[in-house]
């Protein structure tokens, strides 16, 4: 970081400490964004296996074509790892101690969802733009800590599945045209999380149709299972789940995912959890440059029961002022009165915020006739010990981050359940298949990491 940089987050954190309350000394590990993939193997193996040509002047002509083949089998595999390392160099945790968050200062223009190696930032319209326009001279601050003893972790047994749980077992085995049985993981679910497929060409977490569809024929094509949210709650209270466990899901709620979306899955017999915004579903509103769903479309895909429909808060899903200068995400941040220079207080947040749940919650029960709304994702991928409490108070036991890219265990905080961006445009469908698999690999490898405690976003502008 350049000094002009530092002198301009030293600035902004002590605006952040007065005038917001919230501890900007609280860092994760010094040393980065998250890591990228080792390649070391390949980088050898490519000088140490290759054999040397004019060592001898004559060779018999099948030990000609046995090492043709051999150095044409090697480039194969060089170039497939260059692919995946392409594809990846977004989204690699580290090789050897798991993924970590990434500093609380960069320089961005807008807020940033917590993967390890961001290259998409979130705005607070709701959907994602290119990392590419963030290059304003603003500070954004992430505060994140690494203890979990002040985070509530206790939940209780799975008696309140969400409806979908009755048919998941047969939605799970039904990936007809399956050609392999490779095992590439057990035990655990890859999460992942999406948020508009559109066959127009847009700024931000938006894939094609084609490549999503291609990434639903890979899923059955290379074995993975794509389970319930259900399923996945099941399986953090001892249930088994099947090997290769994929769960999709969707955040926000745009329109895009009844037309593009639902028809796909009900081709290929996938489910998927769609986390909307509760509060834009009526009546519909545009948002940015999509529409988002209506309440009939939603009871629609409810009652398919290929969809389990979640809330992502009522209508929280903004930023606010913190500060005269600065703002944070509506769950996370206290709202600043610039007549009195205050932020809110602590029983007035923690109202608002109950009010703002309870009725995603009391709406979903009411037009989907599900009793078990019991999930949520965060949005922008922000949370605090004071929000989980609240989310606990109001019945949500299973939250899910904006990704940090790692597998899901049985072990694992259901306070901080992670998901992988698969919703980038960077990655191709194979890259994901690829990304699945090596995220898969280091979290058997790396079963002790956990998320930061706490995980706050605060932008300059």
């Amino acid at each position: 970081m350049s000094d002009d940089a530092n002198h301009n987050a030293n600035d902004a954190n002590g605006d952040l400490e007065r005038e917001t309350g919230l501890d900007a000394r609280h860092t994760p590990p010094r040393g980065g964004t998250g890591t990228s993939l080792s390649h070391s193997d390949d980088e050898d193996g490519r000088e140490t296996d290759a054999p040397r040509c004019g060592r001898r002047r004559r060779r018999s002509r099948q030990t000609r074509r046995t090492m043709a083949g051999a150095v044409g089998g090697m480039a194969v595999v060089a170039v497939a790892v260059i692919g995946l390392i392409v594809a990846m160099q977004s989204e690699s945790p580290s090789s050897s101690s798991g993924p970590i968050a990434s500093s609380r200062v960069a320089a961005t223009s807008a807020p940033q969802s917590h993967r390890p190696s961001p290259s998409h930032t979130q705005s607070p319209q709701g959907h994602s733009q290119s990392s590419k326009k963030a290059t304003s001279s603003r500070v954004a601050h992430r505060t994140v800590s690494s203890s979990s003893a002040s985070r509530p972790t206790s939940v209780s047994p799975p008696t309140d599945l969400p409806k979908s749980a009755s048919t998941s077992s047969t939605l799970a085995s039904t990936h007809l045209g399956t050609v392999t049985s490779t095992v590439y993981f057990r035990n655990q679910v890859i999460a992942l999380m999406y948020h508009a497929v559109d066959q127009r060409k847009l700024p931000g977490d938006v894939i094609t149709p084609s490549t999503f569809a291609q990434e639903l024929q890979l899923f059955r094509k290379d074995g993975f299972h794509v389970v319930t949210l259900a399923e996945t709650i099941a399986f953090l209270h001892g249930a088994p789940i099947p090997p290769n466990a994929v769960l999709i899901t969707f955040d926000n709620g745009y329109e895009s995912f009844y037309r593009t979306v639902y028809p796909l899955l009900q081709k290929y017999h996938d489910p998927a959890t769609l986390f909307a915004i509760i509060r834009w579903l009526s009546p519909p509103q545009r948002k940015g440059l999509f529409t988002s769903l209506t309440w009939s479309q939603v009871e629609t895909m409810s009652k398919s029961g290929l969809v389990t429909v979640m809330p992502q808060t009522y209508n929280l899903h903004h930023a606010v002022a913190i500060s005269s200068t600065l703002t944070s995400p509506a769950t996370v941040g206290r709202p600043y009165n610039p007549a009195t220079r205050t932020v809110e207080a602590t029983s007035a947040y923690d109202a608002h915020i109950l009010h703002d749940v309870e009725r995603a919650r009391a709406d979903l029960v009411r037009h989907l006739q599900e009793s078990n709304v019991n999930a949520m994702s965060y949005p922008f991928g922000d949370y605090t010990s004071a929000l989980d409490r609240l989310l606990h108070e109001a019945g949500y036991r299973y939250l899910f981050t904006a990704s940090y890219g790692w597998g899901i265990l049985r072990s694992t905080n259901p306070n901080t359940l992670y998901r992988l961006d698969a919703g980038s445009p960077t990655f191709s469908a194979q890259g994901l298949i690829w990304t699945i698999k090596w995220i898969a690999s280091q979290t058997t490898a790396n079963p002790g990491w956990h998320a930061p405690n706490h995980y706050v976003q605060v932008w300059k502008g």
